[in-house]
């Protein structure tokens, strides 16, 4: 249900925006500060960060406000106890997924990890017919990319990229069977 709402919300949001978000100097163009501003405030509310935190995020992921990249999630859930975050972005028009792993001290996030580091075989973009993938943290810190794929008529995620914590940071082990999922032949 939530990957329904993420998909609408971010189709709603770019629908509207296309439409009337325009820059004053660019009337072609679509106002992408207005956009993340609506979308921080969005996810500001989601992960019960503020929007100062939201934004600094997105600045340290160099996600600026004239980026087409927009937040595809931020988990704090899993790892708020070891004082982590988890901020991905997905972008282009294949709606590729670029994801961070941030310490947090005090008022301040340092970078841990970037999926940037794993090279290009950890490059992970959505099926047009389905949602973009999501990036989430596993209990373990472990971090695992949900990919939808279509079969059988419907999007389901049958398997899930893995980057297990070593101590020191990721490393992509491959593409995984999602437990429980149903996998046609």
């Amino acid at each position: 249900m939530e990957k329904i709402r993420r998909s609408l919300w971010a189709a709603a949001l770019i629908a509207t925006c296309m439409g009337s978000c325009t820059a004053p100097s660019n009337a072609q163009g679509t106002d992408w500060p207005k956009i993340h501003a609506q979308d921080d405030a969005v996810w500001a509310r989601r992960s019960n960060l503020t929007l100062q935190e939201v934004r600094q995020l997105r600045r340290l992921a160099e996600v600026p406000d004239t980026s087409s990249d927009l937040i595809d999630n931020i988990d704090t859930s899993v790892l708020a106890q070891q004082g982590r975050v988890v901020f991905a972005t997905y972008g282009g028009s294949a709606k590729c997924v670029n994801f961070w792993v941030f310490s947090r001290s005090n008022n301040d996030f340092k970078q841990i990890w970037s999926s940037e580091q794993a090279g290009d075989e950890a490059n992970f973009c959505a099926d047009p017919r389905c949602s973009v993938p999501i990036v989430k943290a596993r209990g373990n810190l472990d971090i695992e990319v949900e990919i939808p794929s279509y079969r059988g008529g419907h999007c389901a995620v049958r398997f899930v990229g893995l980057f297990p914590w070593s101590g020191t940071g990721y490393t992509y082990k491959g593409l995984v069977r999602k437990s429980g999922a149903d996998v046609a032949k």
